[in-house]
Order: C-alpha cells, then sequence, then structure tokens
C-alpha cells in the first residue's frame, strides 16, 4: 500500500471551518489511462448534511481497486468524470444533523466510494470509525483494506 499525506493547514485553520468561501484541492480524473490523467482541481470545502461526518484529510491510502478503476478495469465500469480514493484518516472537522457517534475533533478512519484525494471529504456517518489512543493515521489505513485482507486470508486460506 502506497499511503501519502498532507501537513495540517496553517494553525488559523485548526478550528471546524464553516467558510464555505475557502477553496481546498482535490484530485479527479476525466479520461481513463494511468497517473498522467489525475488533475488537481480547486472546490468549495464539502459541507456536512444530515447524517455525515466532514473530515480533513491528513492521509489517504492507494490500492490495486484504486489503478484498476482509473483504467476503468474494474469489477464495474468507472462513471466519469471520477474522483478517487476509498480509505482515508483525519480529523472530523463538522458532523451533520443527527450524528452522534463521532465529535469534532476526532481522530477518525472511513471507508468511502471516492473523494478520498482530498483536503476535505463528507462521509456517511456509518461508514467513519474513531481511532483508539495511540494508533497513527498511517496504522489507521493499513488496517482497512490491506488488514481486512491479510486476516481474512490467514483465517480462510491458512486455517490460523
Amino acid at each position: 500500500m502506497l499511503v501519502f499525506s498532507r501537513k495540517r493547514w496553517a494553525d488559523k485553520y485548526s478550528t471546524p471551518i464553516s467558510m464555505k468561501e475557502v477553496h481546498v484541492k482535490i484530485i479527479r480524473y476525466d479520461e481513463f489511462g494511468g497517473p498522467e490523467v489525475l488533475r488537481v482541481e480547486e472546490v468549495p470545502v464539502p459541507q456536512a448534511g444530515p447524517g455525515e461526518v466532514l473530515v480533513r484529510v491528513e492521509a489517504a491510502g492507494l490500492n490495486f481497486a484504486d489503478i484498476m478503476q482509473r483504467r476503468n478495469a474494474y469489477l464495474q465500469p468507472t462513471p466519469l468524470p471520477a474522483f478517487p480514493g476509498g480509505e482515508i484518516a483525519g480529523t472530523v472537522e463538522a458532523v451533520g444533523e443527527g450524528v452522534t457517534t463521532v465529535a469534532v475533533g476526532s481522530n477518525v478512519m472511513a471507508v468511502i466510494s471516492g473523494c478520498g484525494y482530498a483536503e476535505f471529504t463528507v462521509v456517511p456517518a456509518g461508514m467513519v470509525f474513531p481511532l483508539p489512543p495511540g494508533l497513527s493515521n498511517y496504522q489507521a489505513l493499513a488496517l482497512q483494506v490491506q488488514g481486512l485482507t491479510a486476516y481474512l486470508l490467514l483465517k480462510e486460506a491458512a486455517h490460523v
């Protein structure tokens, strides 16, 4: 697994973001191919709706599925434009109405269906999981796709 992260915004942005005029970076592609099709775009900070969580992405995993989707060679056709990234870890910046499972400031990991290669992303609350103290964002990413794959191989194939 390749992991990339970005540094936290300057201290002046360490409080929850509510400014719609602030723009953040996200990666997208409008055609299929290699890494050369990836583009960085600036968009307004997304807003958490009911049942959603706004996460400041601090680490995102790059997996086989992401590469195959970018090539349009995964299990199902990938609709364009596409916004890659299926697993993230970061800090909760805002919660939508009805969210009680995490609070602003919580460190979390999430499995998502795109938009993970962004500075901020909105995630359904049911897909956000609080990190235990002492677990880094990088370790949390290793637990998601790769950790689950290793666990299932040990359990099902090796009968450990």
